[in-house]
C-alpha cells in the first residue's frame, strides 16, 4: 500500500508519482489529509518476463541412440526449438536421435517478453565412420578397394551405381578415370556422408629423376639423395635403400665407397641414377679445435672434399641458414662432429663466443636453429655484467665479454675459455672449462686469472711487484693448447695503462696456473694482440708470440718482439727472440710488430728448416729461423729475410693485422686497402713479389684469410671484407674470383662484419661471426 498525502485542502487534486511495475500486483493508494482519508484499488496488469529450462537425458549418448529432452517454462503461453524441431507445449518432452553433437536452443514467449535456454547432447562414436580407398592412386585397368565402418548404422550406401551395403564391409572398383565416390550412412533418423577418391593415372608415360648433394664425400660423411616423379605408383632405389615415397622425398646415405644409385619406378619401369663419389684418401674433417685449425696457426683445413673451386659459385653456393646470438662474435667459430647431446641426441656442433659473455652450442648442419645449449657468464640482478666499453676506453663497443677464440680438447670434450666480467664495481677474467656436450663447468672451473711478476715497470706495487690488473688488459689473442696446457696472452684496451704484455699458462686438468711471464717487467706496453691470433706452438713444445709497441732493451723486456717460450718446472721463461733494429721508431710512432699473429711454416729445405713469419703494422714481412731467432741489434736484423713494404697501402702505418695463412708452398696476407697477396716459398725463402693476387682490394685493417682443400688439390682462400662481403679465391690463382657474396643480390647478404673475423670451413660450410648471427654457407639445396 502507497499513503499519499495532499497539502492543498478538499477538491484539490494531488499528483501521483509514476511507479514502474515488473509484474502484476495490487497497488492500494490511500489519501491522507484534505479533510479526510479515501483509498483506491488497482490491479496492474504488466506481466513478467517468463522463465524457461531444458534437460538432456542422457546428455551423452553413442551414436544411434536416443535422448529426452525434457522443458518447462513459467509465464510462457509457447515455447520453440531450432534444429527443425518447431514450435512446442510450454512444458513437455520428446525423444530425439541425433546424428552428431548437437546443441539443442529454445525459445520462451509470453506477455512479459522471452527467454532462451539450450543443452548440448554429446554424440560418441561418430568418427566411427570411416570410409577409405586403397591404393588411392592406380594405373588405368588396376583397381582399388572401398572400405567403409558405420557402427550403429542401418546401412551404407555408395554412389557410382554400387548401392545399399552392410554396416561395414568393402567393395572392389575398377574405374577407367580419376573418381570420388560418396558414401552414406544411415542411421535411426540420421544420416552421415563420406568421400574418397580413387585417381587414375595413365600405364605409359611415367617419368622420375635423382639427384645426390654432395655428389662427392669423404668417407665418413653423407649424401642426400633427391628424387621426384609423375605418373607412378611407386619408387624403390636400390643398394639396400629400398622403397621411398611417391611422388617426392629425399633420404641421406654414407656410402664407404664410390656408389651408383639407381631409382626404379612402377608401373613402366622409368629409372633414373646419381653417383656419390667418395675420396678415400681425405678423412673426414672431426673438428676446428683451436683458431685458424692448428697451433702452427696454418689457417687450412685440408680435408675439405665438398667445397671446390668447380662447384664455389653463385649458381651452386650460398647462404644456407643464421644462427642468432645476443652480441657480438669476434673469436672464430670451433666445429666438433658426433656430439653426444643429452635429451636431443648425436650432433656436429658449431661453438660460438659473444661479447655478452655467452657461449653457444648450435646444430652444425641447421638442423635446428634454437641452441643445443646456451651458457652466460653474467648476472645482471646480483651485479655481474659485461664490462662496459665506456670504464676501460676499448675499441671494442659495445660491451666487453669474450674476444678471443676458446681452444677445445676433443680427448676430455672440454671447452676453455677466457671471460671477463664487472662484479659490482671490480672487474675479472676467469678461465672457464665447459664441458662440450652440456656446458657445464668441468675441473672445479672457473679460476680467476691473477699473478704478479718481479719488476719495476709500470703499474708496480713499490715493493718490487707488477700485479696483473683485470680491468686494465684485453684478453685477445686465440687460446693455444699445447701438451695438457692452456695459454693465455693479453694486451690492453685501445692502449689504455699501465699495461702490459702477459702470458699465464695453466694446467688443462686441475687448472692450477703453471706459468706466468710479462712482456715488459720493468717498461711498459709490449702487449699481445695478434688481431686475434692466437699464440703458436711446435711440435718441440716451444711457444711463439709477438708483442706490440713497449720498451725493449734486449731482456728483461720485449716491446716489438717475436719471441719463444717455453714451460718448466721454474715456469714460463724466455728462450729466445728477435727484436727489429728499428724498434725505437717502431714505438714511437704506434707502429706495432705484433699487430698480426705469427705464422709456424712446414719443414722447409735448406740451412733454416724451422720458419716463422708475420708482418706488423709497417707492412714488412719478417721470416724468422726459429732455433735462430736473431736477438736485438740496433743496426741490422740478423733473421733469415725481410721484405719491406710488402703488405697494405694504408700509409706509414696501419698496413697489416693479418695472420698469414699457408697451404702449398704459398704464404698468404691480405693488408689494410691492399689487395689479397699470395708469395712462394721456395727453398726458404719467400718472393719478394706476390706470386698471384686479388683483383679487389680489401678495407681498412685488411682481412685474416682461411684455406679449405682437399689435402694438396682444391684449394680455396676464404676472406671475409669487414665491408661485409664473403670473397673465395682459387688458391693456386688469386686473380681468379670464385665467389663473393653479393653476386645473388640480397640471398646471400652477410650482413654486419666484425673486423678481424676468420671464417671456419668444416664439411661444406663456411661458418662466420658478425654483430648478431652465425652466417652459414655451403651448397644450395
Amino acid at each position: 500500500m502507497t499513503t499519499i498525502l495532499c497539502p492543498t485542502g478538499v477538491g484539490q487534486k494531488c499528483a501521483f508519482t509514476t511507479i514502474r511495475l515488473t509484474s502484476a500486483l495490487l497497488l492500494t493508494a490511500v489519501l491522507v489529509g484534505c479533510g479526510g482519508v479515501s483509498s483506491s484499488d488497482r490491479r496492474s496488469n504488466h506481466a513478467g518476463a517468463p522463465t524457461l529450462t531444458i534437460t538432456a537425458t542422457p546428455s551423452a549418448i553413442t551414436l544411434g541412440s536416443s535422448t529426452t529432452l525434457a522443458w518447462s517454462s513459467a509465464g510462457a503461453t509457447s515455447v520453440s526449438f531450432d534444429n527443425g524441431i518447431g514450435q512446442v507445449q510450454p512444458s513437455g518432452s520428446l525423444q530425439q536421435k541425433p546424428p552428431a553433437t548437437t546443441t539443442y536452443n529454445a525459445t520462451a514467449a509470453g506477455p512479459g517478453g522471452t527467454a532462451q535456454a539450450s543443452v548440448t547432447v554429446t554424440v560418441g562414436g561418430q568418427q566411427g565412420f570411416q570410409f577409405s580407398a586403397n591404393p588411392s592412386s592406380i594405373i588405368t585397368g588396376q583397381s582399388s578397394t572401398l572400405t567403409f565402418s558405420a557402427p550403429g548404422a542401418t546401412s551404407v550406401s555408395i554412389d557410382r551405381g554400387i548401392g545399399t551395403l552392410g554396416a561395414s564391409g568393402s567393395v572392389t572398383v575398377t574405374p577407367s578415370t580419376t573418381t570420388t565416390y560418396t558414401a552414406t550412412a544411415s542411421f535411426n533418423g540420421s544420416t552421415m556422408t563420406a568421400s574418397v577418391t580413387v585417381t587414375v593415372q595413365s600405364s605409359s608415360g611415367g617419368t622420375v629423376s635423382l639427384t645426390a648433394n654432395p655428389a662427392t664425400i669423404s668417407g665418413g660423411q653423407s649424401a642426400t639423395l633427391s628424387w621426384t616423379s609423375a605418373n607412378v605408383t611407386s619408387l624403390t632405389i636400390d643398394q639396400g635403400v629400398g622403397a621411398v615415397a611417391v611422388p617426392s622425398g629425399s633420404v641421406t646415405v654414407s656410402p664407404s665407397a664410390t656408389t651408383v644409385y639407381t631409382i626404379t619406378a612402377a608401373p613402366g619401369g622409368a629409372t633414373a641414377s646419381a653417383t656419390v663419389s667418395v675420396n678415400s684418401g681425405v678423412p673426414k674433417l672431426g673438428g676446428v679445435f683451436t683458431y685458424k685449425f692448428d697451433n702452427a696457426r696454418t689457417g687450412q683445413n685440408l680435408s675439405e672434399s665438398i667445397l671446390t673451386p668447380a662447384n664455389v659459385k653463385s649458381t651452386e653456393f650460398g647462404k644456407v641458414f643464421t644462427l642468432d646470438v645476443d652480441g657480438y662474435i669476434y673469436g672464430q667459430p670451433l666445429y666438433v662432429t658426433s656430439i653426444d647431446i643429452s635429451g636431443q641426441g648425436t650432433h656436429n656442433v658449431v661453438y660460438v663466443v659473444t661479447e655478452h659473455d655467452s657461449v653457444y652450442a648450435f646444430d652444425a648442419d641447421g638442423k635446428t636453429k634454437s641452441p643445443l645449449w646456451h651458457v652466460s657468464f653474467i648476472n645482471p640482478t646480483a651485479g655481474v655484467t659485461t664490462i662496459p666499453t665506456a670504464d676501460v676506453g676499448s675499441t671494442i663497443f659495445p660491451e666487453i665479454g669474450i674476444t678471443s677464440t676458446p681452444v677445445i680438447d676433443p680427448g676430455t670434450g672440454t671447452l676453455y675459455v677466457d671471460a671477463s666480467t664487472k662484479e659490482n664495481g671490480s672487474y675479472f677474467h676467469r678461465l672457464h672449462a665447459l664441458d662440450l656436450a652440456s656446458g657445464n663447468e668441468k675441473f672445479g672451473s672457473p679460476v680467476t686469472i691473477s699473478g704478479s711478476v718481479s719488476g719495476s715497470g709500470d703499474g708496480n706495487d713499490g715493493s718490487g711487484h707488477v700485479p696483473f690488473q683485470a680491468k686494465i688488459e684485453l684478453q685477445r689473442a686465440g687460446l693455444l693448447l699445447l701438451n695438457n696446457t692452456i695459454y693465455i696472452a693479453f694486451a690492453s684496451h685501445g692502449d689504455n695503462g699501465p699495461y702490459h704484455g702477459w702470458v699465464f699458462a695453466y694446467d688443462a686438468t686441475t687448472l692450477k696456473q703453471v706459468g706466468i711471464w710479462n712482456a715488459t717487467p720493468n717498461g711498459n706496453a709490449g702487449g699481445i694482440w695478434h688481431a686475434g691470433g692466437g699464440l703458436a706452438a711446435d711440435s718441440a713444445g716451444s711457444i711463439y708470440g709477438i708483442s706490440g709497441n713497449g720498451l725493449a732493451d734486449g731482456g728483461p723486456d720485449y716491446g716489438d718482439t717475436f719471441f719463444r717460450l717455453s714451460l718448466g718446472s721454474g715456469g714460463l721463461s724466455i728462450a729466445d727472440f728477435f727484436t727489429p733494429f728499428d724498434q725505437q721508431n717502431l714505438a714511437a710512432h704506434d707502429i706495432d710488430l705484433g699487430s698480426g699473429g705469427p705464422l709456424l711454416l712446414p719443414d722447409q729445405p735448406g740451412s733454416h728448416p724451422h720458419l716463422l713469419t708475420s708482418a706488423g703494422k709497417a707492412g714488412t714481412i719478417y721470416l724468422i729461423d726459429r732455433d735462430d731467432m736473431g736477438g736485438y741489434n740496433t743496426t741490422t736484423d740478423n733473421i733469415v729475410q725481410k721484405i719491406t713494404g710488402a703488405v697494405g697501402k694504408n700509409g706509414a702505418d696501419d698496413n697489416n693485422f693479418c695472420t698469414p695463412t699457408y697451404w702449398q708452398g704459398r704464404v698468404y696476407y691480405v693488408g689494410a686497402v691492399d689487395v689479397a697477396k699470395a708469395f712462394a716459398l721456395n727453398n726458404g725463402t719467400l718472393s719478394t713479389t706476390p706470386q698471384s693476387q686479388s683483383s679487389h682490394a680489401f678495407t681498412s685493417q685488411g682481412a685474416t684469410p682461411a684455406i679449405s682443400a682437399s689435402g694438396n688439390t682444391n684449394g680455396i682462400l676464404w676472406v671475409i671484407d669487414r665491408g661485409g662481403v664473403l670473397y673465395a679465391y682459387d688458391a693456386t690463382n688469386l686473380a681468379t674470383e670464385l665467389y663473393n657474396s653479393s653476386q645473388a643480390g640480397t640471398r646471400d647478404t652477410l650482413g654486419t662484419a666484425v673486423r678481424f673475423t676468420v671464417p671456419t670451413i668444416a664439411n661444406g660450410r663456411v661458418y662466420i661471426g658478425t654483430k648478431s648471427q652465425v652466417v652459414v654457407y655451403g651448397l644450395l639445396p
